[in-house]
């Protein structure tokens, strides 16, 4: 009611409704002729009065809102970031730990730079939520506590509130000591490289992973890793096998936490390609920075008819190929919903976030995920929401985040 810029069909609208009204109105008690006194008449069975003074508060409920709204500041257009900007991004992006910095490249968010443009936060906007991605990404704590801040104020300045999405446990404190609020929203994966071998010798709970191996070069597949610049032929098949995988799912391409396939983002990164006798059938973009700190994937891909192990053989290979290039973590990503706190005593927003996990498979298969990425064998983190509001706001921030996601809201609940 009150995120939303009221424009010339919502006011043409409702003057029209109000207009109506009056006239309904005035036809209704035309029998009766008008009086001062008439405003201030009450009784139970006199229902003229009642009406023009319901219509006082119709009009003037309307006229307050319009003033409300034509008083608010206008707010910054959403800048569109230029190839230079990006540059200036991914040379931050690659001097720190976090992979996930790499999703400033996807070019559908804006960019807060510090002072010194050595760090920086990628955000969005939808409705009042102002919506970071992650932590500030840079390798200054000082400057990432004033980010936090600045964004903080930017938002505030704008009518909204900040949000900080998905945001690790390491530096809580940080968003606590600046006045947010803390929602955890899952778990995530994290493969420790430099232990994760398929060795007989290291772990029988591996067993079932080298099985898929071994069955997978049986079927003929074989994996390699391919590093940008990439060939025109080349995009152009994993173009060919997106499209098919996105008709596969009944799902469009998303945006803000997830990236899009295009030429352009990825000729970025280099990418995990599995052959099935001799033709691609799936493939990966793999982010990394140049501490080797980390690495993740953002676009998983394949063909409808691919064998049942290659997303498994996927995995497998690219993890063992990273910790043979001295790459420390494997971030498989989150669980959403899972990890959260079970007591009749917990938050509305765990209670909320339980029923979700455990009965809301129909529209998305929480624990099915969890289970997937356990078969690595993983170290599951906490991920959270900082937000500077409570209550039911947290709930609401989640629809905002969807949207942005999905493309809009009615993405959230259409898939294409």
């Amino acid at each position: 009611m009150f995120s939303t810029r009221f424009n010339f069909k919502w006011l043409l609208s409702t003057v029209a409704a109000l207009a109506s009204f009056a006239w309904l109105l005035f036809f209704s008690f035309k029998a009766t002729p008008y009086q001062n006194e008439l405003w201030w008449k009450f009784a139970l069975d006199d229902q003229a009065p009642r009406g023009l003074r319901t219509a006082f508060v119709a009009a003037s409920t309307f006229l307050i809102f319009y003033v409300l709204n034509v008083l608010r500041p206008p707010r910054q257009p959403v800048e569109v970031l230029d190839q230079e900007t990006l540059e200036v991004a991914e040379d931050i992006i690659q001097q720190q730990d976090n992979a996930d910095g790499n999703f400033a490249l996807t070019g559908d968010k804006s960019l807060l730079f510090s002072e010194s443009r050595k760090s920086f936060i990628m955000f969005a906007v939808h409705n009042r939520s102002w919506v970071s991605l992650g932590d500030p990404i840079g390798s200054s704590d000082a400057e990432l506590i004033d980010l936090i801040w600045e964004f903080k104020s930017m938002a505030a300045r704008e009518q909204g509130h900040a949000v900080f999405y998905q945001i690790g446990r390491e530096h809580i404190d940080w968003y606590i000591d600046a006045g947010f609020h803390l929602f955890k929203l899952g778990e995530e994966a994290r493969i420790n490289l430099q232990q994760f071998s398929l060795q007989e010798t290291t772990s029988k709970r591996r067993k079932k992973l080298r099985n898929t191996q071994s069955r997978a070069a049986r079927d003929g597949l074989s994996f390699r890793i391919v590093h940008p610049p990439h060939s025109d032929e080349l995009l152009e098949e994993l173009s060919h096998i997106s499209t098919q995988w996105l008709s596969l799912k009944n799902v469009r391409e998303k945006s803000f936490s997830l990236g899009r396939f295009g030429a352009d983002y990825i000729n970025r990164f280099p990418l995990a390609l599995i052959y099935d006798n001799g033709r691609i059938s799936a493939f990966a973009n793999i982010l990394t920075t140049r501490t080797k700190a980390e690495a993740t994937i953002d676009l998983m891909r394949h063909l409808p008819d691919a064998n049942k192990t290659t997303m498994d053989f996927l995995f497998i290979e690219l993890m063992l190929a990273l910790r043979a290039e001295n790459y420390s973590e494997f971030n498989l990503g989150m669980a959403p919903m899972s990890g959260l706190v079970e007591h009749r005593n917990a938050r509305l927003w765990d209670r909320f976030g339980l029923l979700i996990y455990k009965k809301g498979s129909h529209f998305y298969n929480f624990a099915g995920l969890r289970n997937f990425k356990n078969k690595f064998d993983p170290e599951w983190v906490p991920r959270y929401l900082a937000t500077t509001k409570t209550g039911v706001s947290p709930f609401l921030t989640l629809v905002d985040i969807a949207a942005l996601t999905s493309g809009g809201v009615k993405g959230v609940f259409r898939k294409t």
